[in-house]
């Protein structure tokens, strides 16, 4: 008799329950779209490149649903790199998704900032990029390279040329020679005058 009191009460139980005896979800689900412009990382349509993620109604979304690999990989113009440093038409990290939605990223260019050696090679892992528009402190440069038979001077850059980088940047590495006392760029005779003056002036 208990079991079929037991019985008789899941049925029941099912029947008020529809969604459970049907094993049907009614879980609504909202497409996510983030879409930004030369994002080889991303979906291709067209000039716009796209990633998209589906979530359910409701759903909060998190720094790490949102886009930000690969930042410097954008190609803006002509060579030029931007960073992601918001989304429209709302702040996408916090969102409560309702609806189908696409945000579009704003976009920062990125300058770039090449370092040469003595030869005039790029030094690849010295090179930086910087926000459109900032400025860079003499002290922020790397040190120099060293070279063999040569003296460190500094970079061919003044601090003045550091402020509000609105474009590529080129800085050479400047050296002198070891022996190369009057800085002419070359060791010669005048060099050696100029030692035997300064060992006669120390000897006197």
């Amino acid at each position: 008799m208990k079991k079929l009191f037991a019985i008789t009460l899941i049925f029941a139980l099912l029947l008020t329950v529809p969604n459970i005896a049907l094993g049907t979800d009614e879980t609504e689900y909202c497409e996510v779209t983030f879409a930004l412009t030369g994002h080889h990382f991303f979906e291709s349509e067209g000039d716009i490149k796209t990633r998209t993620i589906t979530v359910e109604k409701g759903y909060t979304l998190t720094v790490s649903d949102v886009p930000t690999d690969m930042d410097h990989c954008i190609d803006m113009d002509g060579g030029c790199f931007g960073t992601i440093t918001g989304w429209t038409p709302f702040e996408a990290v916090g969102y409560v998704v309702n609806e189908d939605i696409t945000f579009t990223a704003i976009m920062t260019p990125l300058r770039s900032v090449f370092f040469h050696d003595l030869k005039g090679n790029n030094i690849y892992e010295y090179t930086l990029y910087v926000p459109d528009g900032s400025s860079l402190l003499l002290e922020e440069l790397p040190p120099l390279p060293k070279e063999n038979g040569y003296i460190p001077i500094g970079w061919d850059i003044t601090a003045e040329e550091l402020e509000c980088i609105t474009a590529s940047v080129t800085i050479n590495s400047l050296y002198r020679e070891i022996g190369d006392v009057n800085g002419d760029n070359s060791v010669n005779t005048g060099d050696a005058v100029l030692v035997l003056l300064s060992s006669i002036g120390s000897v006197k």
